[in-house]
């Protein structure tokens, strides 16, 4: 299999390095980074908007892979004489590298030679068995000339001083030599450090050719000093390319993600900023135009409120005979319309002249009972007793609320919708807005709080009685909440979410039984009405929550109608309209439990659906984050041979919206939102342009360039542009409102998005994706979605000498399993970052060896959500392999990738290896289900492909390891389909 494996990587390479002399190229050209520490030019060529590829050590040593690109960059050598080889070979054949010598010696204890590099490599030596170590004695280094390539490049502070390693180039098989920049004096490296001596000034960074390719050795550590430390060094390293490339690896974009150094977070960076910049992606949409001109009350019509507010309330009884109401009315063209009487309610809205009814019920209603009429956030609510009727007024402009015929008492109040949220992030010392009854609550992180993911957590134990926590006021009515909890004590007792609270005795509640693990209790999910203490069941279904685990709960009222969601799945629903209004509540019973991430907001707004990827990173990322899962680039993949030019490497199914927001397009330029399928069918490609021409813009809508539409449209100084897919049906939006559809019925289920601009160069912020088949989970809230089923998991730190940085992991001497909840059906992809947990005897539990292993970061998709090598199963870098490497203070790089079914290997890769140095390295594996077709990518190259005859219909996706600990901070899911069955219910607790 390897064997096979090695021929068709080898032939693709050949191809596309014939490919790659074809024709001239307008775009950045391609470029392939690896070695020890390529991270730091990672996230400078992502954040500026070009094309990057990070090899493993395999492909570093072939030379057909090499040939792929336009310039390949080797940030500490891996003391490989193979990659030496063809890396010089490559460079005689006309290709174009940067060779940063990046903690090489440091690292590699083993090298040959008396630990001097490899070959033209090397690093001079300036003392017997040491290495060509250069600092200097007071002045920073310097450009070797005033107007050279590097002149006026500020850099970082401690870049190069007395204590830092630092690398003479050796240039002697180069001809050409230029020196780019000199270190003003050079000191021997004595044992571990660096003596200063003050020697004569010494080449730092040179420039020359080796046969017909062009080089750059730079004995200034930039990899490693950015990826360790967070120097900013984007300046010399932009200037490295340009020089290089000939000036071809220009920036596409425009970095807008905040550099962050050693010990800050994304957050921190940010609030220390006193004056922010102006946010070119900020635009704001136009309402749209009210339809004609606003028209006096038709006669026999008075208003009730000639002004209403955008919220209120109108609260009466029902009418001895029938009365109509009118709602928003603009003019007779436009307003809501409510009938109500002894025989019922009949609610109805006229949009451009056309009415239609929208909801009705004829039944008896008792006059002088008691009647309300609510708009909350674009809904208009009508409720009597327990019958209610909802419309939809979102088109409808604002507008009077007016009477036909008699209302008896009514009373109009503006209000306001409910609005709250609470994550806990604070200390003991303040309480926040809660008010405790009973028990022993505080507020507290599981770790160190300085730069966790989300450390705080509400914490409740209950002892023998109840505890109830109360937030909110007797005001606030049509609201849903949501709050994540986790029992922390054996089976027993209760937890629960409330609303509508009138005080810790007299509330709707959710109540769940805690069970032992594996069991559910009949009755274990209730729906109660709590008044005066006791309490009365409206619904119930069998389940539980079981201790550790985490789960999301959701209860909301519209109207008198009550319903339960726990874990995204509807579950139990009532009518009662005993209580109207009332706080939110947290309840634990003779148990222990966490509460965090608590929000309410109108129930009349629609639920978050899908997900979104927006275009800033989480305010939790840190330094080694920014340049790999936490940069809102790292998802878009730069068309090598097209400027501006941009895929997301992701595939999207069903429903999907890009939207582009940019403050000032310039006369003449352009931009394009793209979807394509992934077979790149020249059938399956559609796009939206929308090019500016002074005040107004030609928008253009096409099928692999046959038009669907187009339309020239005023266009503010901003522009909101959004192509919208739903179902078979494409949409183009611009500042927010519908401008061109068409029907596509052959419009394939997975696309892939990407954009265009010319003109200008964007920010990557300016971008956003919205996909409803789509999870992407930062850890920054509570993990809901998992369901572990062993090993130890929770917010834990990544280094014992570190303990600040934390993120969500697991570790086990066996294995440690966590896995989503929902089972997904068909076609899949899973994105996950992981990396490797120090495990040592500050680990509680923990009794192996010291050790941080890069390896055993495996996936499993379409398994039975027990056992992790059930379904398909990615073994990536296993225990056990002959090829591992050990290094220094127990790290450990692991080796091979393979892929089994149901426990069966069916595909092994054994050429493949992961990084050297994962101490501060995330690795991105990536896993597709397409059809018969399974692949595996790590760090974005294909490793394993199998095409299964019989492939798996449908199942659980789980990340887990072996013998390890591994920190997981970010996954992404996209999906063909979501079944209603998820690990946290039993199959009756769920609907059919």
């Amino acid at each position: 299999m390897a064997r096979r494996w090695v021929v068709v990587w080898t032939l693709m390479c050949c191809l596309s390095a014939a490919s790659r002399g074809s024709g001239p190229d307008s775009g950045p050209g391609r470029i392939a980074l690896g070695g020890l520490f390529p991270m730091g030019y990672v996230g400078c060529l992502t954040r500026h908007g070009l094309p990057r590829d990070v090899l493993y050590d395999a492909q570093l040593r072939d030379l057909a892979t090499l040939q792929r690109y336009d310039l390949v960059i080797l940030a500490g050598s891996l003391a490989d004489p193979a990659t030496d080889r063809s890396l010089q070979e490559y460079l005689r054949q006309g290709g174009h590298a940067i060779v940063d010598y990046s903690g090489s010696a440091a690292n590699l204890p083993n090298l040959p030679n008396r630990g001097e590099l490899a070959t033209w490599m090397a690093g001079k030596s300036t003392a017997p068995g040491g290495f060509g170590v250069a600092g200097v004695a007071v002045a920073p280094w310097s450009p070797a000339a005033s107007s050279g390539p590097l002149a006026g490049i500020p850099l970082a502070a401690g870049l190069v001083d007395p204590k830092s390693l630092g690398y003479l180039p050796d240039a002697g098989a180069l001809t050409e030599v230029r020196v780019l920049a000199r270190y003003p004096a050079t000191v021997r490296a004595a044992g571990n450090t660096a003596e200063a001596q003050g020697g004569p000034a010494a080449p730092a960074i040179v420039a020359g050719r080796l046969g017909r390719g062009r080089v750059i050795l730079c004995g200034l550590q930039v990899g490693v000093k950015t990826e360790h430390t967070g120097l900013d060094l984007e300046a010399l390293i932009l200037a490295m390319l340009k020089e290089v490339t000939s000036g071809r690896a220009e920036p596409q974009l425009r970095p807008d993600t905040p550099h962050v150094g050693y010990a800050a977070t994304v957050g921190s960076v940010v609030a220390e900023v006193a004056v922010a910049a102006e946010d070119p992606t900020a635009v704001e949409d136009q309402p749209p135009a009210p339809p004609g001109v606003a028209a006096p009350l038709p006669r026999g019509w008075r208003p009730i409120e000639p002004e209403p507010a955008a919220e209120w309330d109108l609260v009466m009884t029902v009418p001895s005979a029938a009365t109509t109401m009118l709602v928003r009315y603009w003019n007779g063209e436009s307003f809501a319309r409510l009938r109500v009487g002894p025989t019922g309610l009949r609610l109805s809205v006229r949009r451009n002249g056309r009415e239609e009814v929208v909801a009705e019920r004829a039944v008896r209603l008792q006059p002088g009972s008691p009647l309300t009429l609510k708009e909350r956030c674009d809904r208009l609510l009508a409720q009597a007793g327990q019958i209610a009727l909802v419309a939809d007024l979102t088109t409808l402009p604002p507008g009077v609320l007016a009477v036909q015929g008699s209302l008896a008492a009514a009373e109009y109040r503006p209000a306001e919708s409910v609005y709250f949220s609470d994550d806990f992030m604070r200390t003991d010392a303040a309480t926040g807005p809660w008010r405790w009854s009973g028990g022993d609550w505080s507020t507290a992180p599981d770790q160190n709080a300085e730069m966790g993911a989300n450390p705080f957590a509400l914490k409740c134990r209950a002892g023998d009685g109840t505890a109830t926590a109360l937030a909110g006021d007797e005001t606030w009515d049509e609201y849903r909440v949501t709050c994540a909890v986790r029992p922390t004590s054996a089976a027993g007792g209760t937890v629960g979410l409330g609303w509508y609270a009138q005080d810790e005795r007299n509330m709707y509640l959710l109540q769940a039984n805690l069970t032992a693990a594996g069991q559910t209790a009949p009755d274990g999910w209730q729906l109660v009405r709590l008044q005066d203490g006791r309490a009365h069941r409206l619904a119930a279904c069998p389940g539980g929550v079981q201790r550790g685990q985490w789960y999301a709960l959701r209860v909301s009222s519209s109207g008198p109608r009550l319903s339960v969601e726990v874990d995204g799945v509807p579950l139990l629903t009532a009518v009662d309209a005993t209580f109207s209004r009332g706080a939110i509540a947290l309840q634990v019973g003779r148990a222990e439990a966490r509460f965090d991430d608590v929000h309410a907001t109108a129930s009349v707004w629609p639920a978050p659906q899908g997900a979104v990827l927006a275009g800033r990173p989480p305010h939790h990322a840190g330094l080694i984050d920014v340049d790999s899962w936490a940069s809102p680039a790292t998802g878009w993949e730069p068309d090598p041979a097209a400027a501006g030019q941009f895929w997301r490497r992701e595939v999207f199914f069903g429903d999907t919206d890009l939207d582009f927001r940019w403050a000032a397009i310039p006369d003449g330029g352009e931009v394009e939102l793209r979807l394509r399928a992934e077979t790149a069918a020249p059938a399956d490609r559609y796009s939206l342009r929308l090019r500016r021409l002074g005040p107004a813009g030609e928008l253009v809508l096409s099928q692999a360039g046959k038009l669907l539409g187009s339309r020239t449209v005023p266009l503010p100084t901003g522009v909101h542009l959004a192509l919208q897919r739903r179902g078979p049906q494409l949409t183009a939006l611009v500042g927010g409102q519908p401008v061109l559809a068409t029907a596509t019925p052959a419009l394939p289920m997975a696309l892939r998005l990407g954009f265009a601009t010319r003109g200008f160069r964007p920010q990557i912020s300016a971008l956003t994706v919205w996909s409803r088949q789509l999870a992407d989970l930062t850890f920054d809230a509570a993990p809901t979605d998992w369901w572990v089923t062993s090993g130890t998991w929770d917010l834990t730190n990544r280094w014992s000498c570190v303990p600040e940085w934390s993120w969500f992991g697991g570790y086990s001497e066996q294995v440690a399993a966590a896995w989503l909840k929902p089972e997904f059906a068909g076609d899949l992809v899973l994105d996950a970052y992981v990396g490797a947990k120090m495990l040592d005897n500050k680990v509680p539990g923990y009794r192996g060896p010291a050790q941080e292993r890069t390896g055993d970061f495996n996936l499993t998709i379409c398994g039975d959500g027990r056992n992790v090598e059930s379904g398909y199963t990615w073994l990536v870098g296993p225990s056990g392999s002959p090829r591992e490497i050990v290094s220094t203070h127990g790290r450990i790089s692991g080796a091979d990738a393979r892929l089994l079914r149901n426990g069966v290997a069916v595909a092994r890769n054994d050429d493949f290896r992961l990084f050297s140095q994962g101490h501060n390295r995330w690795a991105n594996l990536r896993v597709a289900r397409r059809g018969g077709q399974i692949t595996l990518w790590v760090d974005g190259q294909e490793v394993l492909t199998y095409r299964d005859p019989q492939p798996l219909p449908s199942g659980y996706a789980a990340v887990w390891t072996r013998g390890n600990g591994i920190l997981v901070p970010r996954v992404t899911v996209a999906y063909q389909q979501r079944t209603a069955r998820v690990l946290s219910l039993p199959p009756a607790a769920a609907p059919p």
